[in-house]
């Protein structure tokens, strides 16, 4: 049973870290959010982001993170909602 049950999970992360892995090659500078949601669903992580350009105005205000195994994709989203910056980190 227990077998059964960490093959379960193996595939789903498989299949999770697959779709985040495609999707992130799709997902563009300047998309919206709502892409990006309609695209990966709703974030279970939505950070502040406090990143500026050099006359010191924020880039983003807010990352979205998606996760998988040890793995997690961001996209980081300027005032009026557009991707200003994605981020792709493994071993978090």
């Amino acid at each position: 049973m227990f077998a059964l049950v960490l093959l379960t999970w193996v595939v789903s992360c498989e299949v999770q870290e697959a779709k985040l892995k495609s999707t992130f090659s799709t997902i563009q500078i300047g998309d919206t959010k709502d892409n990006v949601i309609q695209a990966l669903g709703q974030s279970s992580e939505i950070s502040l982001c406090h990143d500026v350009n050099s006359q010191g105005t924020p880039r983003c205000t807010e990352t979205y993170w998606y996760k998988s195994f040890l793995v997690r994709w961001g996209y980081a989203f300027d005032r009026e909602g557009k991707v200003v910056d994605k981020v792709y980190n493994v071993l978090y």
